[in-house]
């Protein structure tokens, strides 16, 4: 077997693990969610775990992004796994003692957020070392899977765990998959220029993304599209389950259905990517035309549909298309800059793209309480749908600098 086919199979082994310890990861984080809503009968404290979660790797980024691109990617790696595990050692403790609250959940979950950001920056700033770039599509599909199969699974799992294992027997099992994670990490191979160390950290390293992205018109009209995007889809995601029990009634069956539909539709999406990659050569080419038919499919047509499984539907095309696209984004991204500098830029487009989305997702209830979520839900649709049309317009001209097809060969 050559050195490149040694290591593409070792990625993919390192895949199965962490899905597995996402899997487990996954059934405690709603396994908390509920237990929180249990102590507390507040809505509010679920987005405040959230919040506490998702902060870190937003806010965070541009240190956490500095450090992959410091330090050996392998040894930060098996560092994340070992803090998410203590994480997990120290909500056992807290649960066993009788101490567990919210208070005590939020900082554990804010350390965890935050290296959980770590270890998806290390992944995608990895993957041009493991895998060849004609394949980076095809990855990126397949690491949409990682973080989308897990949330299918563990709803449901989660309420038959808690009712016979209780909170203690859901933290043991993330436990145990968190060793296997550490154990494919330690174990399997890595390239060598990802086990080098570059040298001490900067107090420069927050204008060095900037200056990278600034000096790319392709990485400029990429950051901008998908801010846009990502704004608006914060002022409807915290809406959709409410959108759902409005349009059907809390009561009815289709309302599990059209979650479960809703969550299908990134696997689904991944998996789809995955298996047209090879078709696609330019991967600027499918961004626009997926964005228009997700708002179309998921914003304005599910308001316009008026039976329930058609609610499902739409949510499910609209989740079938975002793997694709983000994967085309990511791809684009490992492609355009440099291996050495992909930490600090991709923690830096991180913080730009999803800085906004916490502030949509506050605003969006305040903005649904004015209008209603039918008007809210086909404006954000239609301004999704212009930016769409934007980005196409600039693909299309003739001396618009995207990346060939040549290039990702």
């Amino acid at each position: 077997m050559t050195h490149k086919k040694t290591l593409e199979l070792a990625f993919i082994k390192l895949w199965v693990a962490e899905i597995i310890s996402s899997l487990g990861s996954s059934l405690l984080s709603f396994s908390l969610m509920i237990w929180v809503y249990k102590q507390t009968n507040e809505a509010s404290s679920l987005g405040y775990l959230m919040f506490s979660y998702l902060a870190p790797q937003i806010y965070f980024s541009l240190f956490g992004g500095h450090l992959v691109d410091r330090f050996n990617k392998k040894s930060l790696l098996l560092f994340s796994d070992a803090f998410q595990a203590l994480c997990s050692v120290v909500l056992l403790a807290l649960f066993l003692s009788q101490n567990l609250s919210l208070y005590s959940v939020l900082p554990v979950t804010f350390i965890n957020g935050f290296f959980s950001g770590i270890q998806h920056l290390v992944f995608l700033t990895s993957m041009r070392s493991f895998i060849p770039k004609q394949k980076l599509l095809q990855y990126n599909g397949m690491m949409s899977v990682l973080q989308s199969a897990p949330v299918i699974v563990a709803p449901l799992v989660s309420l038959l765990l808690l009712d016979k294992i209780q909170l203690s027997g859901v933290i043991f099992i993330d436990l145990l998959t968190f060793v296997l994670a550490f154990l494919a990490v330690l174990l399997l191979p890595f390239p060598k220029e990802l086990r080098k160390t570059r040298g001490p950290l900067s107090n420069k390293f927050f204008n060095e993304g900037f200056l990278q992205i600034r000096a790319s018109k392709e990485l400029r009209a990429s950051l901008s599209f998908f801010t846009c995007i990502n704004f608006l889809n914060g002022l409807a995601a915290g809406l959709i389950v409410a959108f759902i029990l409005e349009k059907i009634g809390a009561d009815s069956p289709w309302v599990s259905y059209n979650t479960s539909l809703t969550a299908l539709g990134l696997t689904c999406g991944g998996l789809l990517t995955i298996k047209i990659s090879k078709r696609i050569n330019n991967p600027w080419t499918p961004l626009g035309w997926i964005s228009l038919c997700s708002a179309i499919f998921g914003r304005i047509g599910v308001v316009l549909s008026t039976l329930p499984f058609l609610i499902g539907i739409g949510f499910f095309l609209r989740n079938l298309m975002l793997p694709l696209m983000n994967s085309c984004n990511d791809t684009i991204w490992q492609t355009e800059v440099p291996v050495e500098k992909q930490g600090i830029v991709f923690g830096t487009r991180r913080l730009i793209a999803q800085g906004l989305y916490p502030i949509g997702l506050f605003l969006g209830p305040l903005m649904a309480s004015k209008v209603g979520l039918d008007i809210l839900f086909v404006g954000v649709g239609a301004l999704e749908g212009l930016a769409s049309l934007v980005l196409l317009r600039a693909t299309s001209l003739p001396n618009q600098n995207v990346i060939p097809a040549t290039k990702l060969g």
